[in-house]
């Protein structure tokens, strides 16, 4: 009996030696000084220049000092040097933990220079004059808000010259074109299809048709526009708006919301609209629908009369009038102008002269047999 009660005291002994008096195993202190970053917020986006509170938590060891002082600093006086945060010092014993920084830094952005970063210190208590007190460190890269992205303006992007034989009298008194947009690129686009005209004193007018215009201050989406500039006034179709503009020169334009189909085909027709008592021209533009021949108006616009009528060329052209990050970011379009007629079908262009835009590369022109041409655009 004795032997047995001899056995079990030895078990227990061992047993309390193998897990301590807490019933788990004891851990051995770490040999070693350490200071590791676990977590900063916010990390990136930062902003240059704007006061920002960070939140830096860190993990220690301090082995080889009773006590010692972890510390935080940033580079914002130099891109290589640290700048401490004092009165975000703290101090600990010997051991390990945890600790949660929480200061408020103006951030630099240091651009080609170098990085901005925080760094974390653990030091040795007493400080002592001519010996290494920093026992180790840590740093973290911190990034700023990326600049937004500078965007381009494609403009005209293909543009087919039409050469006409040379008009009678003062000049022509119509054009007509014929307009079909194979592919619409959809309402989120900014595309415009249109047709170019010169009067004799090289005054110069438009229309065609857009994915997206503006009118009255507000985007309507597709829309038929007619504009002149340097005109004298300016009065519009029914359920349309003429509007004085300025930017790129003054004029008037006439736009109306025009909800054009996909694969129809539209004649473009700019014609003389009669004169008042000074002799000065007004002039009209239609839009018309060949599947349905429907005759939309979109408006009339005055001209002096020294401006005479059209001269013989004029130009058929697609722009994107929108801005994109980049050219690969243009929609894809196809589009179709043919038959260009001047005064009712009575004269048609001698020669035809292709040009591509210069700012984004993605267009295409392919030729027709009828004087017409394929303006394919974007990706």
């Amino acid at each position: 009996m004795k032997n047995k009660i001899l056995l079990v005291a030895l078990v227990m002994v061992l047993v309390l030696a193998l897990v301590g008096c807490g019933g788990t195993p004891t851990t051995p202190p770490i040999e070693e000084d350490f200071i590791n970053i676990i977590s900063v917020n916010p990390d990136s986006g930062l902003v240059d220049g704007v006061d920002t509170d960070f939140t830096v938590v860190v993990e220690y060891n301090l082995f080889s000092s009773t006590q010692g002082t972890l510390d935080i600093s940033f580079n914002t006086d130099m891109v290589d040097g640290w700048s401490p945060v004092w009165d975000a010092e703290f101090l600990v014993n010997k051991g390990s933990g945890t600790h949660e920084f929480n200061v408020a830094v103006i951030p630099k952005d240091w651009g080609s220079q170098g990085d901005f970063s925080v760094s974390v210190g653990l030091w040795k208590v007493p400080f002592v004059i001519g010996e290494h007190n920093n026992l180790d460190w840590d740093i973290k890269i911190l990034t700023f808000q990326l600049p937004p992205q500078e965007q381009i303006t494609p403009g005209h992007m293909a543009v087919i010259w039409y050469d006409w034989p040379q008009p009678s009298g003062s000049g022509f008194y119509n054009f007509d074109v014929f307009l079909t947009i194979d592919i619409d690129p959809g309402i989120q686009s900014a595309y415009y299809w249109a047709h170019s005209f010169y009067f004799k004193n090289e005054e110069i007018g438009y229309m065609g048709l857009q994915t997206n215009g503006y009118m009255q201050g507000e985007w309507v989406g597709k829309m038929a526009i007619f504009s002149m500039w340097n005109a004298l006034e300016a009065e519009p179709g029914p359920g349309a708006s003429c509007e004085w503009f300025t930017g790129e020169g003054e004029g008037w334009s006439c736009r109306k919301k025009y909800n054009w189909v996909e694969g129809h085909t539209y004649c473009l027709r700019i014609e003389a609209y009669g004169v008042d008592e000074q002799e000065n021209e007004w002039w009209g533009a239609w839009a018309v629908d060949t599947s349905t021949n429907h005759e939309t108006f979109i408006g009339k616009i005055k001209v002096p009369a020294s401006w005479q009528r059209m001269d013989n060329y004029s130009a058929v052209w697609v722009e994107y009038y929108g801005q994109v990050n980049d050219c690969d970011s243009i929609t894809y379009a196809k589009a179709c102008f043919e038959q260009p007629t001047a005064d009712n079908g009575s004269s048609k262009p001698n020669n035809l002269t292709s040009d591509l835009g210069t700012t984004c590369p993605n267009a295409s022109i392919t030729l027709l047999e009828n004087q017409g041409v394929i303006f394919e655009t974007g990706n």
